[in-house]
């Protein structure tokens, strides 16, 4: 299975990332195309380029699907926005978190995921 990097070529899968719940709760788990300190919308490109070290390339996937602790929770994405949220309960202990952008029949990791704890359950 192939993904694609920050530069839109393909390269190995990268959607799927082991992970350990440090208390039960509710959180928030957010899919971006770009970094915090490098924002932009998911179909474009950031506005600022640091140092110019990359060139950056566009991609348009229609939705994002994040599986965590036997839940399974998709978004459409309508392209200017910088992040897709999703908000999940999670118990304490470990579990895998798969997340993908999902373009026609391709799918790919997504480039940069946040995750924060938000409350007690």
């Amino acid at each position: 299975m192939e993904g694609r990097t920050s530069s839109g070529r393909y390269e190995k899968c990268n959607n799927t990332h082991a992970i350990e719940v440090e208390k039960e709760g509710v959180y928030t788990i957010e899919c971006r195309r770009w970094p915090k300190e490098c924002p932009g919308p998911v179909w474009g490109i950031p506005e600022n380029n640091p140092k110019n070290f990359y060139t950056y390339k566009t991609i348009k996937p229609q939705k994002v699907r994040i599986q965590i602790a036997n839940q399974i929770h998709e978004k459409v994405i309508s392209g200017d926005e910088e992040a897709i949220v999703f908000s999940v309960r999670l118990s304490k202990g470990k579990t895998l978190l798969v997340n993908d952008f999902i373009e026609g029949k391709e799918k790919y990791g997504v480039y940069y995921t946040y995750i924060s704890y938000v409350s007690k359950i």
